[in-house]
């Protein structure tokens, strides 16, 4: 069966009680991270390779050792850079497990403003200064609380969580004021983005010609080409492409249709065409790449 999904994670990270969920994986793939958004915020932090991982279309290069912060409802995704594959962890958390009324004029200050996006955290964490580097190894103790999950833990990583904001308050005021109108306008942006993005996802198997997707979000053709590059780095055929083959890998994995099939049911209405775009995304051919995968 076809998938087609809504970018935005609907799923439960964490517990009621506890919401926060540490996730690791590990990626041999060029586009390992595709573009999704969800409520909570997220660390992710790499622990192998390097990467680029796009936040709302800003391109930011993570070393292994080095982590970036993405708030809630911002759209992300990775892919793979100067590197053959990749290890990382996301620990995914609602902020509402930050909030108590019994720290009285801290949360008002501090925690409040981060919920209600008044404020944001710095982005990316590297080990240039002697904050980050704190802020780093609180990451590394979460995940460490997170995978043991002693007693306790869930103590130990809310305090690491009041610890990292700590830490960029007493620093040069590190938690960024985010300007109300600046944000409107990237708000306006990244809530169009998300609706050609599910546009796309949902009907790939489909006919889908330019002025179909423009339509989506009310602009010209040649307006929604510039805005479409200017969010992904890609144009929109090259992103419908990327769309299809991804699917095309789900089904060669998962079914034993015939490659012709699968190419005609995420969307190609020309076989050659087919092969030709997903050997220039895989590097290889269907075939061979059924056969590499040991499918």
């Amino acid at each position: 069966m076809l998938e087609k999904i809504d970018l935005k994670e609907k799923v439960t990270h964490g517990e009621k009680s506890f919401p926060l969920c540490v996730y690791h994986s590990k990626s041999d793939t060029n586009h390992f991270i595709g573009y999704h958004w969800h409520n909570e915020v997220e660390f992710f932090y790499l622990n192998k390779g390097n990467v680029i991982v796009s936040v709302d279309s800003a391109p930011i290069e993570v070393h292994a050792g080095e982590a970036v912060f993405v708030n809630s409802g911002q759209i992300h995704s990775g892919h793979l850079h100067y590197s053959t594959d990749c290890e990382f962890y996301a620990i995914v958390f609602n902020l509402n497990m930050l909030s108590s009324n019994t720290i009285g004029d801290c949360q008002n200050r501090y925690i409040n403003t981060l919920m209600n996006k008044k404020y944001g955290l710095p982005q990316k964490y590297s080990k240039t200064s002697d904050w980050e580097i704190d802020i780093l190894k609180q990451l590394k103790q979460i995940i460490h609380n997170y995978l043991n999950k002693v007693p306790g833990y869930e103590m130990a990583i809310t305090g690491s969580l009041y610890t990292i904001i700590s830490q960029l308050i007493i620093h040069n005021k590190l938690i960024i004021s985010n300007h109300a109108r600046d944000e409107g306008l990237h708000n306006y942006k990244r809530e169009n983005f998300k609706k050609v993005l599910n546009y796309i996802h949902t009907n790939y198997p489909n006919k889908i010609g330019l002025v179909d997707m423009a339509n989506e979000i009310n602009m010209s053709q040649y307006h929604f080409c510039r805005f479409f590059k200017s969010m992904s780095g890609q144009t929109p055929f090259a992103y419908l492409n990327d769309c299809r083959i991804n699917q095309a890998v789900l089904l060669l994995c998962n079914s034993d249709r015939k490659v012709m099939d699968i190419a005609f049911d995420v969307g190609f209405t020309n076989f050659s065409y087919f092969i030709k775009i997903f050997k220039q995304i895989k590097g290889c051919t269907p075939s061979k790449f059924v056969m590499l995968k040991g499918i």
